[in-house]
């Protein structure tokens, strides 16, 4: 039997996110462990009355059918005792038993790694400034980790991807189950720039209990944590304080203080997290941490990226990374479905003859509800500056006015 086959075993029997630590102190091997039997494992003093009747319940038999299964798709299984394992895991009270990949992970681990994690319902500015952020990480050769979401995560991922650069996903779900299926084609494309992660063993169901459990290990294999755009209850929340507790640095762009989205990210900031000002001075810092990881030449691509001589198009950013290939047939492009136009009840207003032409578009695109400028921007393509300026026209000739929150709203 592999021995692999003895960590899925232990895993099964303690389930994910167990504090592992003075189990592993006590029994390294969990061959050795399972050989000694139910007698040793109660006068260890480690193993609760339940751990022990679980570790009776599960059998490496049924943990070798899972380790079959991942060597037929292609999958890696990692545990403590494999050189690839990663060694920030192992300072962990509750490292993972065992680790599932698809992808490289050794482009991961040899990198210094930072985490950009957000709301789902990231805003236009949050999904601009996860976007930059990781792609300036990428091109400073650091590894972005997020957990493939919607929303910062996937904007961070593809920041990475559109850049060239390496990025890993860790999954509250195991390989093979059908969750968020918009975001295939991304994962595909992170497994072959970086690494798709998991705890879970194939097919295991993605639940409300699974991304709490996942976020220590993305906290855990990062020097450090960024969170942008986050609210009060935003899960992002949870590896941030992973991150603490594993002595790792969380770093936060401050946000609107009148817009609930930014909350969280706010909160984190007074209780101790560092504000983020500048991306390059974060990286410019890590660079001298890590001067054999961060090379120079490096760190002036992302400050060519940051002054605009590399900045990428929108449309180049739409694309598909290039460096990535196309996958199988069967694997398809998430391509959303036309919504039908908003209806709108237009008012008879006269709009005077010398107001700019961007002036009056967003106008048009404004309906009857107050929208903040980063909503307005995202409706009509303009940058949220823009936007400002235009507002103050409108403003001057009486067709909008600021409401609470720094909302803009027809007259």
């Amino acid at each position: 039997m592999d021995k692999k086959a003895y960590w899925l075993w232990l895993r099964e029997a303690l389930g994910a996110g167990a504090v592992t630590d003075e189990i592993t102190a006590v029994f390294p091997s969990p061959e050795e462990m399972y050989s000694k039997g139910e007698i040793e494992w109660r006068l260890s003093g480690v193993l609760t009355n339940k751990q022990i009747e679980r570790l009776r319940q599960c059998s490496p038999e049924k943990a070798q059918g899972i380790v079959d299964v991942c060597r037929e798709n292609g999958w890696s299984i990692l545990t403590p005792d494999d050189e690839d394992y990663p060694q920030k895991l192992r300072n962990l009270r509750n490292m993972p038993l065992s680790l599932f990949v698809k992808g490289d992970i050794k482009r991961v681990t040899q990198r210094v790694c930072i985490a950009v994690v957000g709301t789902r319902k990231a805003s236009f500015q949050g999904s601009y400034l996860a976007h930059r952020y990781a792609a300036a990480l990428a091109y400073a050769g650091i590894c972005v980790v997020s957990g493939a979401a919607t929303g910062i995560d996937s904007c961070a991922h593809n920041g990475a991807l559109d850049s060239g650069g390496v990025t890993a996903a860790v999954l509250g779900c195991g390989f093979g189950h059908k969750y968020l299926m918009e975001n295939e084609y991304l994962r595909e494309c992170v497994a072959q720039n970086g690494a798709l992660i998991t705890e879970f063993p194939p097919g295991f169901p993605a639940s409300a209990r699974t991304f709490p459990v996942r976020n220590r290990i993305i906290s855990g294999l990062c020097d450090a944590t960024i969170v942008i755009e986050a609210g009060v209850k935003s899960g992002s929340l949870i590896t941030a304080n992973c991150a603490i507790e594993q002595g790792r640095e969380v770093f936060a762009p401050p946000g609107d203080v009148f817009n609930s989205s930014y909350a969280g990210a706010n909160r984190l900031i007074r209780d101790g997290a560092r504000p983020l000002l500048s991306i390059y001075d974060l990286i410019t810092e890590y660079a001298m941490r890590y001067p054999d990881r961060i090379k120079p030449e490096n760190m002036e691509k992302a400050l060519e990226y940051l002054s605009g001589k590399r900045e990428l198009t929108p449309e180049q950013a739409k694309e598909p990374p290039k460096t990535v290939e196309r996958p199988h047939e069967s694997v398809k492009k998430f391509e959303p479905e036309p919504k039908p136009e908003e209806f709108r009840v237009k008012k008879l207003v006269s709009i005077p003859v010398g107001l700019s032409d961007k002036a009056k578009k967003i106008y048009e695109a404004m309906g009857e509800e107050p929208l903040f400028a980063d909503e307005i921007a995202a409706k009509t393509g303009f940058t949220p500056w823009e936007v400002v300026s235009a507002m103050t026209e409108l403003e001057l000739e009486d067709l909008v006015c600021l409401c609470a929150g720094k909302r803009y709203k027809k007259i």
